[in-house]
């Protein structure tokens, strides 16, 4: 949803399974997915991120459409929070013959530094 041209046009309502709901197991899945996007920042910011995201988690759904293996085009997997958004889509093959992941992190309070357009 959120692409080059739609910044800031995070949806109002959250949609998918609320991670409220999930086991401890699933909750422990769902912070190590949210870990594998704010590792990629320095550490003292990954830190911080991850810190508030799981303080956060409760008010968080994650989402998921598409094929048992996260494989076919279209296959998408959202964690959406009060602050948190990652998508992951499998695109269309360009290079090989399968479908690619495409993904993306953003926060709804410090997307682009918390300047909005």
């Amino acid at each position: 949803m959120l692409r080059p041209g739609r910044d800031w046009a995070f949806p109002t309502r959250r949609e998918g399974a609320p991670v409220a709901g999930f086991s401890a197991e699933q909750r422990t899945l769902t912070l190590d997915a949210i870990r594998a996007c704010t590792e990629d920042v320095d550490d003292v910011n990954a830190a911080r991120f991850l810190a508030r995201y799981e303080a956060e988690l409760d008010g968080t759904t994650v989402a998921y459409v598409g094929s048992l293996r996260l494989a076919a085009v279209g296959d998408t997997v959202r964690i959406d929070g009060p602050s948190v958004w990652i998508e992951l889509r499998m695109d269309e093959p360009y290079s090989t013959a399968e479908a690619h992941p495409h993904s993306v992190w953003r926060d709804r309070h410090t997307d682009y530094g918390g300047l909005r357009p």
